[in-house]
């Protein structure tokens, strides 16, 4: 049987359809006969789909992933939750429509960023289509901007432009009315441009269980669509073709962000309100007409989300903050002379760890001769450690004859 895999791979992988292949993804892509048909293709897509690495390893790359996207500035995410099954990828597989997006890793379904970046550019040209003719210029400057333009989208030419498409009759008043704010916005209007907002894969917020399906086709007319019969008659055997397809009920998350450089941070929440549009209204994948690919929005979890990375920002704010005022303070004390930099961080140890403190007491035969002036010092000068030294003197606590010790060494005085 012909074969991606060698036979001996095969062999270790558990034999053909290689069961004992845990990445899915790499199934698709290597171990796959392309002239598998009927209940050959079923028991492989069976395998296929029965296979995932472990739950905690998924969870693992969803996490980095998502802790990727929550350091890039200006990031927006947005969750939704596909409502219907999901078909990406179908036509690149090696078994004929039957293609998957899965990330390469894991086997984790996933809609790419090149995807999202189309499904969201069909909805904002559709509202482009629908808008006055006073309000196409602005519009269509603000889509250009946002996902990008080659030469042939400025041509007025339904076949290879949609910006004309949309604009209809006021293409040429719109268009120049859109490149002379674009040219105002860049000083120069550029002949191409890759877009000023970013649109990043989509992952599955958590893994699912089944998160993959067997879907099927079926033709009727077989001889009718070959060219064998000039006409489509009902006594033609059915012919059911299975595919995989993305389970429904599973929540993704989306983000786009704005590239570095970009010159109008308003075009990121444009772009978001389109990404909404789009997952609500026009769907994204293959056969969204015939009902794949729709989603309905998570507003709890993209608010969850939201929150939990205010406050991640917020801490890491604090915390640069600390950072900075400990560098001003420890600058503060190398400026000290010896001793006031001792009595300055003793006091502080004195105030926030007192059994270290005491430890100081304990070793202070050990320690520096400025350390320990310092400490004596101390003793003499702060109204809490005199009381202190004079109830070690009643209750004949050692400390109170170490510090004795070394004031008598040192030529100090002991209140």
């Amino acid at each position: 049987m012909p074969n991606h895999a060698q036979r001996h791979t095969l062999s270790l992988l558990g034999g053909d359809n290689a069961p004992h292949c845990e990445n899915r993804a790499l199934r698709f892509s290597k171990f796959t006969d392309p002239a598998l048909k009927d209940e050959g293709r079923r028991k492989f897509f069976d395998a296929a789909l029965s296979q995932k690495i472990s739950i905690a390893v998924l969870k693992a790359r969803i996490q980095a992933y998502d802790e990727f996207l929550d350091r890039i500035d200006g990031v927006i995410r947005v969750y939704a939750k596909n409502e219907s099954r999901l078909l990406l990828n179908m036509s690149s597989g090696v078994l004929e429509n039957a293609g998957l997006s899965l990330e390469r890793l894991t086997g984790l379904p996933f809609i790419p960023g090149s995807a999202v970046k189309g499904s969201v550019r069909h909805a904002a040209i559709c509202e482009l289509h629908d808008a006055a003719a006073d309000q196409k210029a602005e519009l269509l400057a603000d889509i250009a901007l946002i996902f990008g333009w080659g030469q042939d989208d400025w041509k007025n030419d339904l076949k290879k432009s949609d910006f004309s498409f949309a604009c209809g009759d006021e293409f040429p008043v719109a268009k120049n009315e859109a490149q002379r704010l674009i040219g105002d916005s860049f000083g120069k209007f550029p002949k191409e441009f890759a877009g000023s907002i970013a649109f990043f894969d989509a992952l599955p917020y958590e893994p699912q269980a089944n998160d993959l399906e067997i879907d099927i086709v079926t033709s009727h007319h077989m001889e009718y669509y070959q060219g064998n019969i000039p006409v489509a008659l009902d006594n033609e055997d059915p012919n059911p073709v299975v595919f995989p397809a993305v389970a429904s009920g599973q929540i993704f998350g989306f983000a786009l962000a704005p590239v570095p450089g970009c010159r109008d941070m308003e075009l990121k929440n444009k772009a978001e309100n389109w990404l909404r549009t789009a997952l609500e209204h026009y769907g994204i994948g293959a056969k969204t007409a015939a009902g794949y690919g729709w989603f309905s929005l998570c507003p709890e979890i993209s608010d969850e989300k939201r929150k939990a990375e205010e406050k991640r920002r917020d801490n890491e704010r604090i915390a640069e903050q600390a950072l900075i005022e400990k560098k001003r303070h420890d600058d503060e004390l190398a400026a000290l002379p010896p001793i006031e930099r001792y009595k300055t961080e003793l006091t502080e140890l004195a105030t926030k760890n007192n059994e270290a403190f005491v430890d100081r007491v304990k070793t202070i035969e050990e320690r520096p001769d400025d350390e320990q002036r310092a400490l004596i010092h101390l003793f003499r000068e702060n109204n809490v450690l005199r009381d202190r030294l004079k109830t070690w003197r009643k209750k004949k606590n050692p400390n109170a004859g170490l510090l004795e010790k070394a004031a008598q060494k040192l030529g100090e005085k002991l209140p």
